[in-house]
């Protein structure tokens, strides 16, 4: 099943059990968190614990409060087929299941297809269970959201508003979303007031904290700049694990071809000035170094979804450590 067969699904019913996957991380969260509104009850959240299969138990007894019982885990983990089965069968009436499947960044997209597969295939075999694949919002999908939220916070919206704040933030809905949070002391959205309250992501000092992870400057003053100017910990780690992740892009092509070509490797190719810079990184760190690097992300990742505060320094200086070891 895909988006928009559960945008119709969800018009008329609501299910028993669902499995959330694919691309967009966004809207993983943005569906588990509207099925769990429209069922209503007590929540149990499980978020990237070793043990998810654990949690599957509480399924099949009753809300300890008499009403509904929801357990919704976010994962990296694939769930034992041999629980998750006669977890599905055995549901008590009153209880649902919502699981959140993430790609562990440690792992390959074949391999992610793979486990999203296996699992799919159990939600499949019972009834009112649903299995739902996403796709990176659109822009224009990614516009019906901001319109949707402008209305439900009451925001008089000035014409090609919306689309700007989205342009700004790169396309990326969830921090467009949190961003309209700030126009509703004015009440109305013009494309000035979103130039002078909002900014993108790129615009933000986290280009010099990344240069002060590779080049030695004291990344705690630049981090406490971020932190004065709101930059919330998910955005921030968002765009380090992306910088990580195209310098791991060049490294793989350069060691598997002999020869970097930013077209080829990343798709574009970027200014000059800064593609020097990508080259320069990308060849000064080896394998050990990335696996590391990436591992830190992936645990920084997981902390932050647990609501762990005070990671952000700690992960980046784990960073740099693995940068300046060569």
């Amino acid at each position: 099943m895909y988006k928009q067969d559960l945008d119709k699904y969800l018009q008329t019913k609501i299910p028993k059990a669902i499995f959330l996957y694919g691309e967009s991380e966004f809207y993983l969260s943005y569906y588990a968190e509207l099925i769990a509104s429209k069922i209503g009850g007590e929540v149990n959240r499980i978020y990237f614990e070793d043990k998810d299969n654990d949690a599957l138990g509480l399924l099949s007894s009753a809300s300890l409060f008499g009403g509904k019982n929801i357990v919704l885990i976010k994962t990296y983990n694939t769930l034992s087929d041999k629980v998750l089965k006669p977890a599905l069968s055995s549901m008590d009436e009153n209880s649902f299941l919502i699981v959140e499947f993430y790609k562990n960044p440690s792992i390959s997209p074949t391999e992610y297809s793979k486990r999203c597969k296996s699992m799919a295939n159990s939600f499949k075999l019972h009834p009112n269970c649903l299995e739902v694949r996403f796709f990176t919002p659109t822009f224009n999908e990614g516009l019906y959201l901001l319109k949707e939220r402008a209305k439900k916070l009451g925001l008089e919206v000035h014409p090609n508003a919306l689309e700007f704040l989205l342009e700004v933030q790169n396309s990326d809905v969830g921090i467009a979303l949190n961003e309209l949070e700030k126009f509703t002391v004015y009440k109305k959205i013009s494309k000035e007031l979103v130039e002078k309250l909002s900014y993108g992501i790129a615009s933000l000092n986290i280009d010099a904290l990344i240069d002060a992870l590779f080049d030695g400057e004291n990344i705690a003053l630049i981090l406490e700049k971020l932190e004065e100017e709101g930059v919330e910990e998910m955005d921030l780690l968002r765009e380090v694990q992306r910088h990580f992740y195209i310098l791991f892009k060049l490294y793989a092509y350069s060691k598997s071809f002999g020869r970097l070509e930013y077209k080829e490797a990343l798709g574009y190719t970027p200014p000059p000035k800064i593609a020097e810079s990508l080259s320069r990184r990308a060849l000064k760190l080896k394998d050990v170094q990335y696996v590391n690097i990436l591992d830190t992300l992936n645990l920084w990742r997981i902390n932050a979804m647990k609501g762990i505060a005070n990671s952000k320094l700690i992960n980046l200086s784990n960073i740099k450590f693995c940068i300046d070891r060569m």
